[in-house]
């Protein structure tokens, strides 16, 4: 029994020295094989010796990254191979583990809720904006009133009352004026001399009066007519914003009509991109008042005895 023992365990000792005297055959890796016995597998190759037929052996080095997977797989049962053959082994294929596609839910973004009833009037936006609108119309109103010269609060009123058309009428008719600015108009036109007496109306006798010097006409700028901005005053009144005025403007008098009041000066003393600065006098002093460019009625240049 311990003979049959030791047998079998020289036997298994020597079976790879005996492999190693037979030939084998080592695959590469683009298809080729060689034939040899393995003689010392090194850190870059293995060396092998070709089977030369009987005579002096001829050997060759084979790099480990040439030799195909399944003669690695077989060199790793070689012991003295074994450590080299492993690291050139590739890797078993992992198993990939295939889940169960998650189901898409589709969520619906928030979404502002619609009117019930489809009309206009029920979107808060669309409240806001004709809100607006209602007020600018009257504010229109207002403007058109001080631009025409009818009473700004009645027109706004209008407005409100009509909008949009209101407005617009009240745009479409000519500058209101009152009866006091029609006399001074009549007063002003030309009579004609051959209607102005009658045949049946006795000439009055004419009483001879001292000769009076001339007064000049007054000259009526009025809303409507005229822009009063910046540009008007500078242009049609340059005389009169002087320190010391002309001979041209000595005598005559600057009355400004505005929704402020009625002033009357002597010269403008600044002229601002919306505002004029009127210098009127208080007795024995003198200020300047402003008033703004669309607060303006008429202005008037008159003599200062007329």
């Amino acid at each position: 029994m311990f003979l049959r023992t030791t047998v079998w365990m020289i036997c298994l000792a020597a079976w790879p020295v005996l492999a190693q005297l037979q030939p084998q055959v080592f695959k590469l890796t683009d298809g080729g094989t060689i034939v040899g016995r393995m003689v010392a597998p090194q850190d870059k190759h293995l060396q092998v010796a070709l089977d030369s037929g009987g005579g002096a052996p001829v050997y060759t080095n084979i790099l480990w990254a040439n030799l195909s997977q399944e003669t690695l797989q077989q060199l790793t049962t070689n012991r003295s191979a074994a450590p080299f053959a492993r690291i050139f082994l590739d890797p078993p294929a992992q198993q990939r583990s295939v889940k169960a596609a998650k189901p898409i839910t589709i969520q619906p973004p928030p979404r502002l809720n619609r009117p019930q009833g489809g009309s206009l009037f029920a979107s808060p936006v669309m409240l806001t904006l004709l809100l607006l609108i209602y007020v600018a119309n009257i504010y229109a109103g207002w403007e058109i009133g001080v631009f025409r010269r009818w009473p700004a609060a009645m027109v706004a009123a209008v407005s409100a009352v009509l909008p949009i058309v209101g407005p617009a009428l009240f745009l479409a008719m000519p500058t209101h004026r009152a009866k006091s600015e029609e006399v001074e108009e009549l007063a002003h036109a030309p009579v004609d001399e051959a209607h102005a007496v009658t045949e049946e109306a006795p000439a009055a006798p004419v009483e001879e009066q001292p000769a009076q010097p001339a007064v000049p006409q007054t000259v009526v700028y009025a809303r409507g007519q005229f822009t009063f901005n910046r540009r008007f005053f500078e242009t049609k009144f340059a005389g009169f914003l002087k320190m010391v005025p002309g001979e041209a403007e000595r005598d005559k008098l600057i009355y400004i009509k505005s929704a402020r009041g009625e002033y009357t000066g002597h010269r403008l003393s600044k002229v601002e991109p919306n505002e004029v600065f009127l210098q009127i006098k208080k007795g024995t002093v003198s200020e300047d008042v402003m008033i703004p460019f669309s607060e303006i009625y008429e202005v008037h240049v008159k003599h200062k005895d007329a």
